[in-house]
């Protein structure tokens, strides 16, 4: 192919370019230069009419500030969005995060330990049933320990609806509080209640001996106390750990800019 094939021609001047591109930047103001030295005195009047409402070099400037301030704004949404879009790429193991920043005061084995009943919680059974009894036990043992640099060994977080975690003492980390630990947990609550509701009897034994009506209150609550059923499918359990889930539960998007690994 001879190097004249190559060559882009101006149609108003004739000049010649090698490069598309110079041409065609060429030709736009070409253009303009022509028209205005071949416009009749009509169409330059016809024009002069079209292009009267030009804006002004003020109101130009304004335009500009205007569309300047629209495309900072513009701009920085952008940027904040892309910041997203990488956060969501980014992924956090609830565990591990929880290893290197929630160091309990205590750990759970020592926590169920600690939970205490009383002759109270026993008037609770007295009056309810072993759910509420529980609830009761276990919501004094939460709220007692308000104190804002007290950290439970439970944890949960509203990413996981009834997902707990919980920190042991073996290897001093975090683990998941499975349904079975739950339910061991609540038999170990149940042997507590029995043992005060022991108490409440020998303290009450002289009136319950002579009262017929104080001899069924104490049988009913018995049959409260030994009728519980804690199995993954009973209804106690779900309440229960419904309740202290939604106690507990924490909006890790609050604290922490990641998606999450449970």
């Amino acid at each position: 192919m001879s190097t004249s094939s190559c060559k882009h021609n101006c149609k108003y001047c004739g000049k010649e370019y090698t490069r598309k591109s110079a041409h065609s930047r060429h030709v736009i103001l070409c253009e303009i230069f022509y028209k205005n030295n071949t416009q009749t005195r009509r169409e330059k009047d016809c024009e002069e009419e079209e292009t009267t409402s030009i804006p002004s070099t003020k109101q130009l400037y304004n335009i500009i500030q205007e569309l300047a301030m629209r495309y900072q704004t513009m701009e920085e949404k952008m940027n904040d969005m892309q910041k997203w879009v990488e956060k969501k790429k980014r992924k956090l193991n609830v565990i591990q995060w929880l290893n290197t920043t929630q160091e309990p005061n205590i750990n759970i084995q020592n926590w169920i330990q600690s939970i205490q009943v009383n002759e109270d919680h026993v008037e609770v059974l007295i009056e309810h049933n072993m759910c509420k009894t529980i609830s009761a036990i276990l919501n004094k043992k939460l709220i007692t320990a308000q104190d804002k640099t007290y950290i439970h060994p439970l944890y949960t977080v509203t990413q996981k609806a009834n997902l707990f975690y919980c920190y042991v003492s073996e290897e001093e980390k975090w683990k998941h509080f499975s349904t079975e630990d739950f339910i061991t947990m609540l038999k170990k609550i149940h042997g507590k209640i029995l043992t005060a509701l022991c108490d409440w009897r020998d303290k009450n034994i002289d009136r319950i001996n002579q009262s017929d009506k104080m001899q069924i209150l104490y049988n009913k609550t018995m049959i409260k106390l030994m009728s519980a059923n804690f199995t993954q499918e009973s209804q106690i359990l779900s309440k229960i750990k419904g309740e202290i889930y939604n106690y507990l539960k924490v909006d890790l998007t609050n604290r922490i800019e990641y998606d999450f690994e449970f």
